[in-house]
């Protein structure tokens, strides 16, 4: 049996029983500012949210969560707001997202 100081600490939004995908573990030390939920589970999970123009429901996937804040070094409290064909839309029209 493992002492209690030798176990991985665990978030505590975490119940033990999310599956994670470990190609989609949060690097902590990309961010140096305010801590929001995903940075304090350690992992990106899948979203649903409504396009703010078309109103569709649509899943902004771990993946492209971890592109956005990881690669791209979108602002952290950002969420994705538009679905993908009004974003192709406004991006076509030369309109900022």
């Amino acid at each position: 049996m493992e002492e209690p100081s030798k176990k991985p600490k665990r978030s505590p939004y975490d119940n033990g029983r999310a599956a994670v995908n470990e190609e989609l573990l949060v690097w902590p030390k990309s961010f140096t500012y305010d801590k929001p939920g995903f940075l304090i589970r350690g992992y990106y999970r899948d979203e649903e949210f409504t396009c703010k123009d078309c109103g569709k429901k649509e899943i902004w996937t771990a993946k492209r969560q971890k592109w956005w804040y990881e690669v791209a070094r979108g602002m952290i409290f950002t969420k994705a707001v538009l679905c993908k064909t009004c974003r192709r839309k406004s991006r076509s029209h030369g309109e900022k997202p």
